[in-house]
């Protein structure tokens, strides 16, 4: 039995446009001004990107935008400074799972997809049509004094960037 995802599991047609973001605003500041520039509402996810390590889960800030009206969902995903995080499953009145964080109060210099560790943050969507997206987000943070640089990334010259795209 294989228990390895692949990106072909998780996203079997590759949708995704993924930009590597290096910026030195915490995550909250690169969001809100991300939201300002291209016009979206990215907000904090209650869920983090979880990555598990020698038996230690770490997790990183992701904040989500669903843009029903064009079927597009965003995410801005912090690629470094991952805090060590305790995982605690319980089940509310109604008996549904529910999950439960407790974070360390130090980060940890770890990145989310490890072969592209010169970047800071992810900035990705998935959607069939991207009619002139690209070229708003190429025109926003060519602008932008608070992105130092930015790359749109090849999905397949990563090896770890299944680890952005896999929901727990």
């Amino acid at each position: 039995m294989n228990l390895k995802l692949t990106l072909d599991d998780v996203m079997p047609d590759n949708e995704a446009t993924v930009y590597g973001i290096v910026s030195e605003l915490p995550d909250y500041r690169l969001c809100f001004m991300l939201n300002k520039e291209l016009n979206l509402a990215l907000q904090l996810s209650p869920h983090p990107k979880i990555l598990y390590r020698k038996k230690i889960s770490y997790a990183f800030n992701d904040y989500v935008y669903l843009q029903e009206q064009e079927k597009m969902e965003w995410h801005l995903t912090a690629n470094r400074k991952s805090l060590e995080v305790n995982i605690s499953e319980s089940f509310n009145n109604q008996g549904k799972p529910e999950r439960t964080y407790q974070y360390s109060q130090e980060f940890l210099p770890l990145s989310l997809v490890n072969d592209l560790k010169a970047f800071d943050y992810f900035l990705w969507f998935d959607d069939l049509s991207r009619k002139g997206i690209e070229k708003k987000i190429n025109q926003s943070l060519k602008g932008a004094s608070y992105v130092r640089t930015f790359q749109k990334i090849d999905l397949s010259h990563s090896k770890f960037i299944d680890n952005l795209f896999i929901e727990l």
